[in-house]
C-alpha cells in the first residue's frame, strides 16, 4: 500500500469517526476497515 492510499483512507476514516455521534461496536468498526480496504485495492 503506497503513501497515498494510505493518507486517502485515513482521512476517510477519520471523516467517519467524525461524523459518527456514537463509538461504533467492534465489529461494526472492523467491518468498515473490511469494506474500505476492499474499496482501495480495487481502485489500485
Amino acid at each position: 500500500m503506497n503513501y497515498k492510499i494510505k493518507c486517502r483512507k485515513d482521512k476517510l476514516i477519520r471523516c467517519l469517526s467524525i461524523s459518527m455521534p456514537f463509538r461504533l461496536p467492534q465489529t461494526t468498526h472492523s467491518h468498515i476497515i473490511g469494506v474500505c480496504k476492499h474499496f482501495y485495492a480495487v481502485q489500485s
